[in-house]
């Protein structure tokens, strides 16, 4: 007992009268590197995929479905083959337009013929009241062949409505009718495409957030979107519609963004993390927020040199993008900034550090 209160009274004594050779280890600080970057992100948003564009498919005519061309769920062109409705009255009604159209163009010839006949014959002997009814039935007959000509145009149109194919390129859902059935104009749509290349993504933002848009929109800006897998999409999309008013449900703008899908990776009712980029025309330093100090003369920040020294470093900043300023002057490239531990060192004092 007397021993280690003896060790205790004497290691006291050394630290009091040694204070100098009691080591004490530096501060762990954690820090960035400062890097020029092309590329300033905004802030992330939660966003869903739209079809720019989708269209029902209906018949024009009416009949017993025949044939169902395609797979559910497929992708199918424009002009793809669908549906095939039952042709074979559509073909008769065809052929009477055709023979209607044979006996108009009979009664025109022989109306041709008899107006002709009585004009190469003496006048003296045909009437006024004859030449005006030959005249009449030449002017009738010529309206019967347009009136069939019209029919025969128009048995050809819904023969053509009974093969009903796409009317847009995109990705088809559920067939709502079965081959037998009997559909036309007034049973309801046969099936529905969603147009998904290009395909639309719709995100909101804040009143905040609007006024960085409006200076983003005057650089380059586009927009990556992260999938539910943390992959970013390989093609950058573009802003296509900003709303014109605040939504007062939930004080926020809507945005629109187009992307190319040619790989259909995109699907509608997807949901994404939008990522705004701004592509600058100089490579510009950017650095987090927290780093930032600012007292009287302005703002500044921490620096580490070679020596591992803490330096008090004056800059300018510029623009900020979503949690980075953007330095104007005062930081290089490849400089140490201090992030993480400011507040426990002071100017000259000599650190450990780790990258952030």
């Amino acid at each position: 007992m007397k021993e280690n209160l003896l060790r205790l009274f004497f290691l006291f004594l050394f630290t009091f009268l040694f204070p100098h050779l009691i080591y004490s280890a530096p501060p762990l600080v954690k820090v960035i590197t400062a890097r020029k970057k092309e590329l300033a992100y905004l802030k992330e948003y939660i966003g869903h995929v739209e079809s720019v564009k989708s269209v029902d498919v209906r018949p024009r005519v009416e009949g017993y479905l025949e044939a169902v061309r395609f797979k559910e769920g497929s992708y199918v062109k424009k002009g793809q083959i669908l549906y095939i409705i039952e042709q074979a009255p559509y073909i008769a009604e065809l052929d009477l337009a055709k023979a209607k159209l044979k006996e108009a163009e009979a009664h025109l010839f022989k109306a041709k013929q008899r107006l002709k006949r009585l004009r190469s014959a003496m006048p003296e002997s045909i009437s006024k009241t004859d030449m005006d009814n030959a005249l009449a039935q030449l002017m009738l007959a010529k309206a019967e062949v347009l009136e069939a000509k019209a029919r025969l145009k128009k048995a050809k149109i819904y023969l053509g409505y009974t093969v009903i194919k796409a009317p847009i390129s995109g990705l088809v859902g559920k067939s709502y009718v079965k081959e037998g059935n009997l559909v036309g104009p007034q049973t309801g749509p046969l099936c529905k495409i969603f147009q998904i290349d290009p395909i639309r993504v719709v995100y909101s933002i804040s009143e905040t957030d609007m006024n960085q848009l409006r200076l983003a929109l005057k650089h380059q800006l586009k927009v990556r979107i992260r999938l539910a897998d943390k992959r970013i999409y390989p093609i950058d999309g573009e802003i296509d519609f900003v709303d014109n008013h605040v939504d007062i449900n939930t004080g926020t703008f809507s945005i629109w963004a187009i992307f190319s899908n040619p790989e259909h990776i995109l699907f509608p009712g997807m949901y994404v993390t939008v990522i705004p980029v701004v592509k600058q025309k100089k490579s510009k330093i950017f650095i987090p927020q927290k780093c930032v100090l600012e007292d009287k003369k302005g703002y500044y920040v921490l620096i580490v040199d070679s020596k591992n020294r803490v330096k008090v470093r004056r800059i300018v900043i510029g623009k900020m993008l979503k949690d980075e300023w953007e330095v104007v002057s005062g930081l290089s490239e490849g400089e140490r900034v201090i992030v993480e531990g400011i507040l426990k060192v002071r100017p000259g004092q000599v650190v450990n550090i780790e990258e952030f």
